[in-house]
């Protein structure tokens, strides 16, 4: 499992953050072995996936957050809203997020985090979604991409946003739209950046109290 995580180095990140990424891509059975790592209830929802590529990414998704939770002795807790914490001081934090075969899973002290990836691909309706999604800057941003670049804007601003949601763990309670861009005036600090080749991901950090804006 060891060779499979490996530390994102993302700039702009506060000190106390570390960012982790994680290979899913199954390419040799390795998730075979792992499948022991998961609790019952995991290793049955596993066994109900009928997709051996999706049972695979699950288990080594599952089985890579067991083992850097153990690492640093956390056990994690959820809230009513289903967001994730720790029930032992020794960590504060604590995020995850996955796409395609690549997993991001985050740690942080002394601060609320929220991280999010997406693989760049080209999206049919991605103007429909930004017209839903962006606010007037984003958009300009947007349309300045041109028509090769409009996905890879759209999932930059969009995982922006998600990172931000997951960090105040409101969920989807809060228009997209209605979150502005970063401003390093506000509380949460958000930083865009690429975890590995064709994805791109956001990482989101601010005080506990923050609210669900930029």
């Amino acid at each position: 499992m060891d060779r499979r995580i490996s530390r994102v180095d993302v700039d702009g990140a506060p000190a106390g953050v570390n960012v982790y990424r994680v290979d899913c891509l199954d390419g040799g059975g390795d998730a075979d072995r792992f499948i022991d790592r998961l609790d019952e209830a995991e290793r049955v929802y596993a066994l109900r996936i009928v997709d051996r590529g999706d049972r695979a990414r699950y288990v080594l998704r599952r089985a890579a957050r067991r083992l850097l939770l153990e690492r640093h002795a956390a056990e994690l807790t959820f809230s009513a809203l289903g967001r994730p914490g720790f029930s032992t001081p020794s960590a504060d934090d604590f995020s995850s997020a996955s796409s395609g075969d690549l997993a991001l899973i985050a740690f942080a002290r002394g601060l609320r985090i929220g991280i999010d990836v997406e693989r760049i691909r080209e999206l049919d309706n991605v103007r429909e979604l930004a017209a839903a999604a962006l606010d007037t800057g984003e958009m300009a941003d947007f349309d300045a991409a041109g028509p090769r670049g409009e996905s890879e804007s759209f999932l930059r601003f969009w995982t922006m946003k998600e990172a931000v949601l997951k960090a105040a763990g409101t969920g989807v309670a809060v228009p997209a739209a209605a979150m502005r861009r970063p401003d390093p005036a506000n509380a949460w600090n958000v930083v865009s950046f690429f975890p590995g080749p064709g994805y791109v991901g956001a990482l989101a950090s601010g005080p506990a109290a923050a609210s669900a804006a930029f």
